[in-house]
């Protein structure tokens, strides 16, 4: 559990929540990521305690609305991917 308050992102951009994502995920973010979508800073805090699944859940939707999820590549990477259009 991570207490309330432990993860705040003002305007954080989307790589440096990729990163944060990837380190919730045990992984790092893959070194050849060179792009991630440009738009508004992504903004959340948690306010009350959150599992570590529970807060990349909650990133996820961020990615989400920038048109990108996280994915896991294998044990020690993960990375940024373009949603599918349906």
């Amino acid at each position: 559990m991570l207490p309330a308050g432990a993860i705040n992102l003002v305007n954080a951009l989307t790589g440096q929540t990729a990163m944060i994502c990837a380190s919730l995920m045990n992984r790092t973010l893959e070194p050849s990521q060179s792009w991630v979508p440009q738009g508004p800073g992504i903004v959340f805090k948690n306010v009350t305690p959150l599992t570590k699944a529970e807060i990349i859940d909650a990133l996820n939707v961020q990615f989400a609305w920038r048109g990108v999820k996280m994915v896991t590549v294998d044990d020690k990477l993960a990375r940024l991917v373009p949603l599918e259009k349906n």
